[in-house]
């Protein structure tokens, strides 16, 4: 895997946009971020600089705690506690003495437990842990309890329940001039309130025609640049519920890719308008590589960044390939290929002078350009 450069933070203020779920493994012809037409997305990319986010490190797991992690510029020595950081994300803070436990409910198989048998198991808890006490269901099949220590979990007949392990509490490095805005529930408002950052929660529930969920993000995050904040995350999940939702491929790919194109015009467009008017940096990335049916892998995301002309200077750009070539979007799982690697979305990637110029691929077979490498010098 590539090395990572050393970090030379973008300037505040800085914006980025978490498209969690948008980014997928390379294993077939097209990715979906290749075939959503997305055009305020790739304008910036050409106009900015394009590299790789490495968001989980060589020696931490691969999960959605971990991403979150380093969407906030941090690396942990090791994997953050998920019930510290599931009770975060529901906003219920952990009492002095108090630890907390997910628990995940499976079937004798090993799969995930249906809904009735979830509440059933929830009802054992309640009844047979009176020291301990149910904090509340996380999404799917896993629910989160508290006590003053690790419970001793009842037996529920057809069921096995799982005690996650726990990890590293951290201190808190960030303060209220980093502002996270997603919806309730996201690992991300989770570990930033660990890390100490403001949080502000979007609730999808109520969301409709007229109050999109969209719209609430970008105005909670233009209102918070607004007001000054050095850092604003923003995080849409809707691609990432998508891939957890239908389960024929074609119905997903198709609401996968609507969903990336309304982002562009609802999210991306007006994020991009707000920084350029305050002279703020725009990053644009996801959290991990994931397989078709939602489940993340180890691997590094594309990452886009624009800002002010004094920062992002007008620069050559790479060399092309032959005339007529049919090329991947610039914000594309294959066109970072080989490109520069970071570990935090507000570390600054190299121009293209910095990074050399482009060797194009093309599949003798399909005749599609497939891969991007930085040429040897």
């Amino acid at each position: 895997m590539s090395s990572i450069l050393p970090p030379i933070p973008l300037p505040s203020p800085r914006a980025v946009l978490v498209l969690a779920g948008a980014t997928d493994v390379l294993t077939g012809p097209s990715t979906v971020l290749e075939s959503a037409r997305m055009p305020q997305l790739q304008a910036l990319s050409i106009a900015g600089r394009v590299g790789r986010l490495r968001t989980v490190a060589s020696h931490l797991p691969v999960s959605e705690t971990t991403a979150a992690a380093a969407l906030l510029g941090t690396v942990p020595p090791d994997a953050l506690d998920p019930g510290a950081v599931a009770a975060e994300s529901l906003g219920h803070l952990i009492s002095a003495g108090e630890g907390c436990t997910v628990v995940e409910v499976v079937d004798l198989a090993g799969d995930p437990a249906p809904a009735l048998d979830v509440e059933r198991a929830i009802e054992a808890l309640r009844s047979r842990l009176p020291l301990h006490r149910v904090v509340d269901a996380r999404p799917g099949h896993h629910v989160l309890g508290a006590g003053a220590a690790r419970p001793e979990l009842p037996q529920v007949e057809g069921l096995d329940l799982r005690p996650a392990e726990h990890g590293y509490l951290p201190s808190r490095q960030l303060d209220e001039r980093t502002v996270v805005v997603a919806a309730e529930g996201s690992t991300l408002l989770g570990v930033a309130s660990l890390l100490g950052a403001r949080t502000i929660t979007v609730d999808p529930r109520r969301a409709d025609r007229r109050d999109p969920v969209p719209a609430r993000l970008r105005r909670e995050a233009i209102a918070m640049m607004l007001a000054g904040a050095e850092t604003v995350v923003v995080e849409s999940r809707a691609p990432l519920d998508i891939r957890r939702g239908p389960r024929d491929p074609l119905l997903r790919q198709r609401a996968l890719r609507r969903s990336l194109e309304a982002l562009d015009r609802e999210l991306i467009g007006p994020l991009r308008t707000s920084a350029d008017w305050l002279g703020a940096c725009l990053s644009v990335t996801s959290d991990l590589p994931r397989l078709e049916d939602g489940r993340p892998v180890r691997g590094d995301v594309p990452l886009m960044m624009t800002g002010p002309r004094n920062v992002f200077l007008p620069e050559p750009a790479p060399a092309l390939a032959p005339l007529g070539t049919s090329l991947p979007p610039a914000y594309s799982e294959r066109m970072v290929a080989g490109s520069a690697v970071v570990s935090s979305p507000t570390t600054m990637l190299p121009s293209h002078r910095e990074s050399g110029p482009r060797r194009f691929s093309r599949d003798p077979v399909s005749g599609r350009t497939y891969g991007v490498e930085v040429a040897a010098a």
